[in-house]
């Protein structure tokens, strides 16, 4: 590879436009410079292209609004880059099983199928929902033989359980309903990256259980890649948008005043739609990080917030989702609005050194 490929090669750190307004100059003045037979730019010239070219695209026109848009952006995308990363890192974990063997390791033990429902919630991962509605007793029943039942069925399947205990239902006997026990069995197994917990009360002092007195969830474990992918996906965000924002601020010093307010005001109703979907993972953040280490639950994955059907505080289902298709779409559109081109950041004088190339 001759010097002057090594030298376009480093040049790819500057913008593109930058590249074709000064690349041929810079290339040139560095091949003037080089001595005679060298085939690879010293060390010192590397740094300073790739050091130059980053200086380029990361910096901003000196006004605060820009650097308060482009902060905005970047919390923005990064927010959302965190949510496309949670959705990366949830397609590492591992397959339900099917709803009839759900229901074969589940159900033993009460006499009758149970309703079984898999769930998409705004919170958790996608997880299956045991439940049996408590609307009539059952005599002959108690909660430490049907979670008996429950544990030898899953552990014949293969399941490992890692807990199993018969405890007070209530830490506060007076909390109980009248005439109950305060006895409930709690069980929980693993196999294969997939958690079933469950757990059984509501048992009358005659003996009889309610037919809901046995409620049990089954989802999968958080996997080593969830975070490192999620973590990913928000510097990726971050990063982007704050280079979008000053290639779109440069782009903009030449172009007329008209388009100049189109681009703002796109931009701003970018921002204001994106409140609600940032705001929204935020708060599933902290509930993933309060619960980093708790087993009971399906995981509270980011990107479960801005998903279809998701919604926070009693707020439409529909609304998350749609702000977050709207942000991205006046994001786009907004971009698309900046000229394809520009003149860049001034550049210096050269003089007789390998820092003399033009610099944004």
């Amino acid at each position: 590879m001759t010097i002057e490929r090594h030298y376009r090669l480093l040049l790819l750190a500057h913008s593109g436009p930058y590249r074709r307004r000064h690349g041929t100059e810079i290339v040139t003045t560095l091949m003037e410079m080089a001595d005679p037979g060298r085939r690879r730019p010293s060390a010192a010239e590397s740094w300073d292209l790739i050091a130059g070219g980053l200086r380029q695209r990361f910096r901003l026109p000196r006004r605060p609004l820009v650097l308060l848009t482009a902060v905005l952006v970047m919390v923005a995308t990064g927010v959302l880059g965190a949510a496309a990363g949670s959705w990366a890192g949830g397609r590492t974990f591992a397959p339900l099983p099917g709803q009839a063997e759900v229901q074969r390791l589940l159900g033993p033990g009460l006499g009758q199928d149970m309703p079984l429902r898999r769930m998409s919630t705004s919170d958790h991962a996608d997880e299956y929902l045991l439940l049996s509605t408590p609307t009539a007793r059952r005599p002959g029943a108690d909660p430490e033989r049907i979670a008996t039942a429950v544990r030898d069925r899953i552990t014949a399947a293969g399941w490992t359980v890692t807990s199993f205990a018969v405890a007070p239902a209530y830490e506060n006997p007076e909390n109980a309903e009248p005439g109950t026990h305060f006895t409930a069995a709690h069980l929980q197994a693993t196999r294969d990256g997939v958690i079933v917990h469950g757990r059984v009360d509501y048992q009358y002092a005659d003996g009889q259980l309610y037919l809901g007195g046995f409620s049990a969830t089954m989802f999968a474990q958080r996997t080593a890649a969830y975070l490192p992918l999620t973590i990913a996906g928000g510097i990726l965000g971050l990063l982007a948008g704050w280079l979008l924002a000053a290639a779109g601020a440069y782009r903009l010093r030449s172009s007329s005043p008209g388009r100049r307010r189109t681009v703002a005001v796109l931009t701003g109703a970018a921002l204001v739609l994106a409140v609600a979907p940032v705001f929204a993972v935020v708060r599933q953040a902290i509930e993933l990080a309060i619960h980093l280490g708790d087993t009971r639950f399906p995981v509270f994955v980011l990107h479960a917030a801005v998903r279809a059907g998701s919604s926070a505080d009693g707020q439409p289902t529909w609304l998350i989702p749609a702000c977050t298709v709207a942000a991205v779409a006046f994001g786009a559109l907004a971009f698309l609005r900046v000229p394809s081109s520009y003149g860049g950041p001034p550049r210096s004088t050269p003089a007789h050194s390998a820092r003399s190339v033009p610099q944004p």
